[in-house]
């Protein structure tokens, strides 16, 4: 399942990291799996109302780890440890 950003805000702050990410030159692979986990976070805010960096609160970081406790792990099928 491919992720897609849909506030603009978003969308550059996902392209500013992805420059960031380039411009630090990690090794193969390591730079995509960055570039994968903030592009699921931001989705994921959006899917919580939250189209705003700002908007952003201590409890919502908290409510998305434990999104990622009890989800599915894609690639294992059980959850993440």
């Amino acid at each position: 399942m491919k992720t897609t950003l849909h506030t603009q805000e978003f969308k550059t702050l996902h392209q500013q990291f992805d420059s960031m990410i380039q411009s630090k030159n990690y090794k193969t692979g390591k730079g995509k799996v960055y570039q994968a986990c903030v592009k699921e976070f931001l989705s994921w805010m959006e899917q919580e109302n939250i189209t705003s960096i700002d908007q952003i609160v201590s409890q919502k970081v908290t409510d998305y780890l434990e999104y990622l406790i009890s989800r599915p792990n894609k690639r294992l099928g059980g959850t993440l440890s």
